[in-house]
């Protein structure tokens, strides 16, 4: 029997380049070629991760998981801002701890904008800051909008 599971970047519902790896008959959908040697970790009931090294354990895991922690839509403009449990060890160096959460901004000024932390708690003050700078830079760009708009607010000649 041939199972399928689908591990690609889709971390925030947002689809990037993958390859298709075949392992031991399992289909994998990898967001990175050396993927499966990555550190892989799934959450415990408790929400707390642990690390994973049955491969399709974890497969079977992140095909179901909700691994969303924070979500705000910032209006105007429709720009998301998304915070997620990655399930792979993003800490690329491996002399750190496991990065193993992510917040992205799709779209606005900050499109594609990201940052990744080591523990839930820095991922959830890192969105609260992004969310943040997310709605500063609107309220700049209104400012902006509204000043270029005046037209009270001309060159003024002596």
């Amino acid at each position: 029997m041939w199972v399928t599971a689908s591990i690609g970047c889709w971390h925030h519902g947002q689809e990037s380049k993958k390859s298709n790896t075949v392992v031991k008959g399992f289909i994998f959908t990898l967001a990175y070629p050396f993927a499966v040697s990555l550190g892989k970790y799934i959450l415990d009931p408790a929400g707390l991760p642990e690390r994973c090294d049955d491969v399709l354990r974890w497969a079977l895991w992140y095909e179901i998981a909700d691994r969303h922690i924070a979500a705000t839509l910032v209006e105007p403009g429709n720009i998301r801002v998304s915070t997620v449990f990655l399930a792979l060890d993003h800490d690329f160096s491996f002399h750190g701890p496991p990065i193993l959460w992510e917040t992205m901004v799709f779209g606005g000024a900050h499109n594609q904008y990201q940052r990744r932390y080591a523990t839930r708690e820095q991922a959830l003050a890192g969105h609260t800051e992004t969310v943040l700078m997310v709605k500063t830079t609107l309220l700049g760009e209104k400012r902006m909008a509204a000043q270029s708009t005046d037209p009270t607010e001309g060159p003024q000649s002596l």
